[in-house]
């Protein structure tokens, strides 16, 4: 297991500002959106194969911060799969599985709550790394303490 950051975004209405905080590596520092519904896309500059992604986010409501309500989606297979939509505790890392491995090149986020200001602090994707099995060699013995394995 490795979490991974994005490498860039998309962000198709152009309401997000900062959005390269997102995927900075500092949680003091975040991308920030004062309108709900609108989606920022954070992209892999390759394909990985993963199974569930964390964030970092708030929400701002002077004077305080609060749980944000978010969906989060990631494309796999042929389109768009919501793994997430609801309240996330604040200021600290949430894990959200995709609930099985994925070949995943892009995710994207929203804010649901209106009135408030949402901080997007960071977002990687965990990517899943198969470890290889040894196996008998073509040939190998297993007499004699060799056990002929790869």
């Amino acid at each position: 297991m490795a979490w991974v950051s994005p490498t860039s975004f998309f962000d198709p209405d152009s309401k997000w500002a900062d959005e390269a905080l997102i995927y900075d590596g500092d949680t003091a520092t975040p991308g920030v959106i004062s309108s709900a519904g609108f989606y920022v896309e954070l992209l892999l500059p390759s394909a990985i194969l993963c199974d569930k992604v964390r964030i970092y986010a708030a929400k701002f409501q002077a004077p305080f911060f609060y749980d944000p309500n978010i969906a989060i989606d990631v494309f796999y297979g042929v389109g768009w799969n919501n793994i997430w939509d609801g309240t996330t505790t604040k200021q600290t890392w949430v894990e959200k599985a995709i609930g099985s491995n994925e070949t995943v090149v892009k995710a994207r986020i929203k804010f649901n709550s209106t009135g408030t200001v949402g901080f997007l602090y960071e977002f990687e994707f965990n990517e899943v790394i198969l470890l290889g099995i040894a196996r008998p060699k073509v040939g190998g013995s297993l007499a004699a303490g060799k056990r002929g394995l790869a």
